[in-house]
């Protein structure tokens, strides 16, 4: 999925932890939810509730009606956003090489490996794209 114009990783641990605990979430929450849902001490409702507004506004939050409350849910999955954010920094580089470089330098034997095996698994979906 590519990174939507509007849509930005979270800025502050407030908005980390707002969206660790709604990708934990089977579905959407309200404000009081999440302030109860919360692993740690919560801020100030009408904090919480900004938080989710500026999620919602960046693009990274969906918010429905539910009854009289709203009630928010990520637009994307984790691995989806968490992909995102990877583009978004590469991107943001003058030497996205060197950072690909740096990035596969520091991982450790078993990402490094995984990593491989899901390259190669992408190649070969791509030349099974090809062949048809």
């Amino acid at each position: 999925m590519a990174p939507g114009p509007e849509r930005q990783p979270p800025a502050t641990t407030l908005e980390s932890d707002v969206l660790d605990l709604l990708w934990r979430t089977p579905r959407p929450l309200s404000v009081r939810e999440v302030l109860d849902g919360l692993d740690r001490p919560g801020p100030p409702y009408t904090t919480l509730a900004s938080a989710l507004d500026a999620l919602t506004r960046r693009g990274t939050l969906l918010r429905q009606r539910g009854g009289r409350v709203w009630r928010y849910t990520p637009v994307a999955a984790r691995p989806e956003t968490t992909a995102e954010t990877m583009l978004l920094a590469l991107h943001d580089t003058t030497a996205p090489g060197a950072a690909l470089l740096a990035f596969v330098g520091q991982i450790g034997d078993t990402d490094l490996a995984h990593l491989r095996e899901l390259l190669h698994q992408h190649d070969e979906a791509v030349q099974d794209d090809d062949r048809t």
